[in-house]
C-alpha cells in the first residue's frame, strides 16, 4: 500500500516536470519587431495597423515601417493599410519583413458632384 502511495507520487512529479515547460512555452509573451514595406517601391510604409486578433491590442508603424508590440507566442497578428491587402501573421520573436502589396480594387479617382 505504501509503495503504491509513492509510486504514484513519484509518477505525478515525473509528468509534471515533463508537462510543466509545455504549459509555460504555450503561455509565453514575446516582443514582436519588424519593418513593413511597399512590394513596389521597397521603402517603409508610416502608419500601418499592426492589431492583435480577437484582443483589439495594437499599435501602428512609425516613419520608417517599424513597429513592435507584444503578444503571446502563436498569436495571429493582422497587418492592414488603406490601398494594400491586408495580411494575417503568426507571433514569433523573429524579426519580421512584411511586404504589403497594392490593393487592385482601390478607386483610383473618385468625382463629387454638386
Amino acid at each position: 500500500m505504501k509503495q503504491t502511495k509513492q509510486l504514484t507520487r513519484f509518477l505525478l512529479l515525473v509528468f509534471t516536470l515533463i508537462y510543466a515547460p509545455v504549459l509555460l512555452q504555450a503561455q509565453q509573451n514575446v516582443q514582436v519587431k519588424g519593418r513593413v514595406t511597399d512590394a513596389t517601391t521597397n521603402k517603409g510604409i508610416e502608419g500601418v495597423s499592426i492589431t492583435v486578433k480577437n484582443s483589439g491590442a495594437g499599435t501602428s508603424t512609425d516613419n520608417q515601417g517599424d513597429f513592435k508590440i507584444t503578444v503571446l507566442k502563436g498569436e495571429k497578428i493582422i497587418i492592414s493599410f488603406s490601398g494594400y491587402q491586408q495580411q494575417t501573421i503568426t507571433a514569433t520573436d523573429n524579426f519580421l519583413s512584411i511586404t504589403l502589396t497594392p490593393d487592385a480594387k482601390q478607386l483610383e479617382d473618385v468625382v463629387v458632384t454638386a
